[in-house]
């Protein structure tokens, strides 16, 4: 199988299949209300809504990173804040999610099998280089969202064993 079909697939698995770890991400937000993903469970810990804002913002830059681009931050920046609290709000919020997962399931597909090998650049100017290959980078990235959808799940259990 090759490195491209390998990634695909584990992004699938982890994000709406069934991975040995626990509930994949589309099952961990499934149920999630607006107001469940808005409190701030713990001081100084994100809220789901922020995790979630946050990990949409790192697939942007790694579909970016995948095409060719630099090691820059999210456009939105790393931690983007939560401006609109409602359930409207939450609901497309999850769907930029999906979207953005899915236009890097896009990305991946059109990829050359040699270019996952390549370095992602440094910066947009493609300037200096980086350690981390693009397939690397995309491996990093489902490793990213296993572990802040763990802390969401472990938010969820906590504002649900207070109300029962």
């Amino acid at each position: 199988m090759s490195l491209r079909v390998t990634l695909r697939e584990r992004m699938m698995v982890v994000w709406a299949g069934e991975p040995w770890h626990g509930k994949s991400s589309k099952a961990i937000l499934a149920d999630v209300t607006a107001a469940e993903a808005a409190e701030r469970v713990m001081p100084g810990a994100p809220t789901i809504w922020e995790s979630t804002l946050h990990q949409l913002a790192w697939t942007e830059v790694v579909a970016a990173r995948l095409a060719g681009g630099g090691g820059q931050i999210p456009a939105h920046g790393d931690w983007p804040a939560v401006a609109d609290t409602t359930d409207a709000a939450w609901a497309a919020t999850q769907e930029s999610l999906k979207s953005a997962r899915y236009a890097l399931l896009a990305a991946l597909e059109k990829a050359h099998e040699e270019d996952l090998f390549l370095q992602v650049p440094k910066s947009v100017t493609g300037e200096g280089g980086s350690s981390m290959t693009r397939a690397q980078t995309v491996a990093g990235l489902i490793d990213h969202d296993i572990y802040h959808m763990a802390q969401v799940a472990m938010l969820k259990k906590v504002m649900r064993s207070r109300g029962a």
